[in-house]
């Protein structure tokens, strides 16, 4: 899906499209597990043609099954995250230019609730020595935080700074803006989510 193409906005101009859904991260999730699981048999399966395989090898399959045991539970709070509607990020215009001030829509729907709610504007610059976090700016934070039926919708001024690197992608590096969004609750995973738009220099 491309940037900015999240569908069809309903409080400001553009909709935002998450990097990794909740059904992808699942998918993910469950791909690592069988991966995982037939690694397990197969070696399992090895063992067995020789009682002296099992001397040597049974305590790295029993930490193998253990972490097994851990990518299943995993797994399972990957479904019930799953029931957990993905937020909705709106900006009021895309792409932005360094100075520009920006209008960000937030909708999360329910039922959930979560141990914190939060929102960053990030701006990541990758190179071959690693990622670093260029600029990061908290526009939302909220604690202990449930939701029944209906969204909650929150709307925040900020703006991009005028010494703000445009989005960019070479072989060497790539510079990438986002919207954060972290959700934690206890025993769920996979909730936080990010959503790109572009930062373009000015002409």
């Amino acid at each position: 899906m491309a940037i900015a193409d999240g569908g069809r906005a309903d409080v400001l101009a553009v909709r935002l499209s998450p990097e990794l859904s909740r059904s992808m991260a699942l998918i993910a999730v469950a791909s690592l597990l069988v991966l995982w699981t037939i690694g397990l048999l197969a070696t399992i399966a090895w063992m067995v043609q020789d009682a002296s395989r099992i001397e040597n090898w049974w305590f790295f399959v029993l930490i193998a099954v253990a972490a097994e045991v851990g990518l299943v539970r995993f797994a399972m709070s990957g479904v019930r995250a799953m029931k957990i509607p993905d937020p909705l990020v709106e900006l009021d215009h895309e792409p932005l230019r360094p100075g520009d001030k920006m209008r960000v829509s937030i909708r999360q729907g329910g039922p959930a609730r979560f141990d914190f709610f939060k929102v960053f504007v990030v701006c990541e610059q990758q190179s071959k020595s690693g990622t670093t976090k260029q600029h990061r700016e908290q526009i939302l934070m909220k604690k202990d935080l449930s939701l029944g039926p209906a969204s909650i919708a929150h709307v925040m001024d900020t703006e991009i700074a005028g010494n703000a690197s445009p989005s960019d992608k070479t072989l060497q590096s790539f510079t990438t803006w986002k919207i954060v969004v972290k959700r934690a609750r206890k025993g769920f995973v996979g909730l936080d989510r990010e959503y790109v738009f572009r930062v373009v220099e000015r002409t």
